[in-house]
């Protein structure tokens, strides 16, 4: 906001996860508002040209990505789900006071510590994520969040 009297805070994140306990904990601290950017229109972009783009319809857009990313798609969408609730049970264990020696141990307790020992092209394809879908969808989300390929480990 370039409003006299506003600063603008970059919180060093693409987009923040409402799931994200203490990232909206701080933003609502510091009295910052919430804004939701909705578009009509979004596309996967390879470096070089749009390899995919939405369509006028959500319908038409759900068809037009299970057509491209087929069974694949389904599969990152559940253990993207699976991965993300044993990643919200930290709370759970933070909020019992449990303490740990190391981030290691951590991760160990709640079964994630193994996707930081195997690049993440390694483990989607290992349950069933392949093609297109990681070689396109996946990749681009790596590029833009973190300026990474596929060769990062697959917590990340």
């Amino acid at each position: 906001d370039n409003r006299p009297g506003y600063q603008n805070l970059e919180m060093g994140a693409t987009l923040i996860y409402s799931g994200n306990h203490y990232a909206r904990q701080m933003a609502e601290d510091m009295g910052l508002t919430k804004r939701v950017v909705k578009s009509e229109w979004f596309a996967f972009w390879d470096g070089r040209s749009f390899v995919w783009e939405s369509l006028p319809s959500k319908l038409l857009t759900s068809l037009s990505l299970f057509v491209r990313y087929n069974f694949s798609l389904m599969r990152l969408t559940r253990l993207i789900n699976r991965i993300v609730n044993a990643f919200l049970d930290i709370y759970a264990i933070q909020a019992k006071g449990e303490m740990f020696e190391s981030p290691k141990e951590l991760l160990e307790a709640v079964g994630l510590y193994e996707l930081t020992q195997e690049n993440i092209t390694s483990f989607l394809g290992k349950h069933g994520v392949k093609g297109k879908v990681v070689s396109e969808l996946v990749a681009g989300v790596n590029a833009n969040n973190y300026n990474q390929g596929n060769g990062m480990n697959a917590l990340a």
